[in-house]
C-alpha cells in the first residue's frame, strides 16, 4: 500500500482548498459576489470571444484627412499672416501635400519668410527653437510650407490615441463590459467587445457624430443640470436661455461646476494648501490618497 508524506497530503489539501476559492466566484451572481468578505476573491474569469462570442472590429484612423485637415487649416493661416502684415500675394494653393505661394513685392520675400516661421506650427517636441512645420524659400518669390515627416507621424500618432477613448466612451455606453481596445500598427485600432452580438449595432455606435442638439428656439438644449448631448460637455448664460441677467449666469455656472465635479467624480477635502509648510509626501498640500479630491467647494 503506498502511503504519502503528511505534509504532501496538506500541502494537495491547501491547493484544492484555495483553487475552489479562486473559481467560487465564477459560478456566484453579482449581488453574492459583493457580499463575500474582504479577503476572499471577488475576480470572474473574462471570457474572450471563442468562449462568450461577441463582435471584432478593425478600424483604420484616415491619416490622409487629418494631414489635409491641417494643410487647409495651415493655408487660412498663411492667408490670414500676409493679411495682417499687408504683404501681397497670389497661387495660394496646396500641391502636392505642401502649400505653395507666391509673393508680389520681391523685397517683402524675406520679410514673409520670417513671418510664416514665427506663426506657423507649433513647437517641436526634442528639438529647442525647431517647429513641426518647415518653411522654406522657393524660386521666383515663392515660399513652400511643410510638415516635419516627425511632427506630423507624432500627430498621427496622437489622432490614434485619441480616437481609442472616444470609441471606448462610446461603447461604454451600450454596457459592454470590458472593451478590449487596442492599437495595431501605426493607424489601426482593433476592437474586441465580448458580449455584443450585433456588429452593425456596435459600428453606428461608434460612427456617431458628437453634435449639439439645439431647442427649437436654436439655443443649446441641456438637462436640468445643464449637460449637453454630448457626454461631459455643459452650457449655460445665454446660449442656453437667451439673454439673460448677470445673476441668473452665475447661478447656471454654480449648477454646472456642481454637475461637472459629479460626473468627474470629484470629492471636497477640507485640507488648505499651505505651500511654504513641507508637507512629505503631499502634493499641493493634498496627501497622495487624496489626489483625486476637487480643491474647490460648490456650495
Amino acid at each position: 500500500m503506498m502511503t504519502l508524506a503528511r505534509w504532501k497530503v496538506v500541502l494537495v489539501l491547501l491547493a484544492t482548498v484555495l483553487g475552489l476559492l479562486f473559481t467560487l466566484p465564477n459560478v456566484l451572481p453579482a449581488s453574492v459576489r459583493d457580499g463575500l468578505p474582504g479577503f476572499m476573491p471577488k475576480s470572474t474569469l473574462k471570457l474572450g470571444l471563442d468562449l462568450q462570442g461577441g463582435s471584432y472590429l478593425l478600424y483604420s484612423v484616415d491619416t490622409v484627412a487629418l494631414r489635409n485637415e491641417r494643410l487647409n487649416n495651415m493655408t487660412e493661416d498663411v492667408r490670414t499672416t500676409f493679411r495682417d502684415k499687408q504683404i501681397a500675394f497670389t497661387d495660394l494653393a496646396i500641391v502636392n501635400g505642401e502649400i505653395g505661394v507666391r509673393i508680389t513685392d520681391p523685397n517683402q520675400v524675406t520679410t514673409a519668410l520670417n513671418d510664416l516661421r514665427k506663426t506657423l506650427g507649433a513647437p517641436l517636441a526634442g528639438v529647442p527653437g525647431g517647429r513641426d512645420v518647415n518653411v522654406s524659400s522657393r524660386p521666383d518669390q515663392r515660399i513652400g510650407v511643410a510638415f516635419v515627416p516627425e511632427a506630423f507621424d507624432a500627430e498621427a500618432s496622437k489622432a490614434v490615441e485619441q480616437n481609442i477613448e472616444v470609441i471606448r466612451r462610446r461603447i461604454d455606453k451600450i454596457g459592454t463590459k470590458e472593451p478590449d481596445i487596442a492599437r495595431q500598427g501605426k493607424d489601426r485600432i482593433v476592437i474586441a467587445a465580448a458580449g455584443e452580438s450585433d456588429p452593425e449595432k456596435l459600428k453606428s455606435v461608434i460612427g456617431q457624430t458628437a453634435k449639439l442638439k439645439l431647442n427649437k428656439r436654436g439655443y443649446i438644449e441641456t438637462d436640468e443640470n445643464l449637460a449637453t448631448s454630448i457626454a461631459g460637455v455643459y452650457a449655460g448664460g445665454d446660449i442656453v436661455t437667451g439673454a439673460a441677467t448677470v445673476i441668473e449666469a452665475m447661478g447656471a455656472g454654480r449648477r454646472a461646476a456642481r454637475a461637472m465635479k459629479d460626473w468627474l467624480g470629484l470629492r471636497d477635502t477640507d485640507l488648505v494648501y499651505a505651500p511654504e509648510e513641507p508637507h512629505a509626501g503631499r502634493r499641493f498640500g493634498l496627501a497622495a490618497e487624496q489626489h483625486g479630491y476637487a480643491r474647490v467647494r460648490v456650495a
